[in-house]
């Protein structure tokens, strides 16, 4: 098993994830059974492409499914003694019948990949009190703006000086503010995007935003603000 092989079985997502975990009912659910439970073939390019530039030795991911978005982090990234990716998953045994980490152990991935079942506002806080450092980071928890802001505020103190986040389903209107916010008020910076499918919001134009995946370089060294910093995240003074 590998990425391609991946793309060509195109597992499908579980119909009680679906409605259990994702609450959604009715034609909705209908239409979302059919979506492909992994991201998009020029977003997994994106990650590739990054992946082989940052050279990460510890990697992290925060929702794992059938295991896209891992695969290609590690394909993309050279095998060692300390390569490690942590990824963060609390329904890979359940909803997702543990298919996910299958995949990446078919691939041979199975000794340096750690699950963590858990959700991710309980596991990133114990990562970060183990003094886990990571160079990459790969963001497609649960979507709602709390939870994206809280996975970010955690991965911002994991993620080494230097360090690349990335944000997938970025031009959803929960995650773009905290990617805005992680460029005007943090100082990171456009590291890799993917064409915008919809008019662009001139704010958006400015910081250079666009896409559905948006890599982001977090500085050297952390911005030195003092307790009323504040920019703008919606193009208004």
């Amino acid at each position: 098993m590998d990425l391609k092989a991946l793309y060509e079985d195109c597992p499908r997502l579980e119909p009680d994830y679906v409605r259990e975990v994702l609450n959604l009912t009715g034609d909705v659910a209908d239409k979302v059974d059919r979506i492909t439970g992994g991201i998009h073939e020029d977003e997994a390019a994106l990650v590739d492409r990054v992946t082989r530039a940052v050279s990460p030795v510890v990697s992290l991911e925060i929702g794992l499914g059938y295991g896209f978005s891992a695969m290609a982090i590690c394909e993309a990234s050279a095998s060692g003694k300390d390569r490690r990716h942590v990824i963060i998953d609390p329904h890979q045994s359940t909803y997702w019948k543990g298919k996910g980490i299958e995949h990446l152990r078919q691939a041979g991935f199975g000794d340096i990949i750690e699950l963590v079942e858990d959700v991710s506002y309980r596991a990133l806080p114990r990562l970060e009190q183990a003094g886990l450092v990571v160079d990459l980071a790969f963001i497609d928890g649960w979507h709602t703006m709390d939870f994206v802001m809280v996975d970010f505020f955690y991965v911002d103190k994991l993620l080494r000086g230097g360090g690349v986040v990335i944000f997938d389903d970025a031009d959803w209107p929960s995650i773009r503010p905290v990617i805005r916010y992680a460029i005007t008020n943090l100082g990171y910076t456009i590291e890799a995007t993917l064409p915008e499918k919809r008019a662009r919001d001139p704010f958006d134009i400015a910081l250079g935003v666009e896409g559905s995946c948006i890599a982001l370089r977090k500085p050297a060294e952390p911005l030195q603000r003092e307790i009323f910093h504040h920019r703008e995240i919606w193009g208004s003074s």
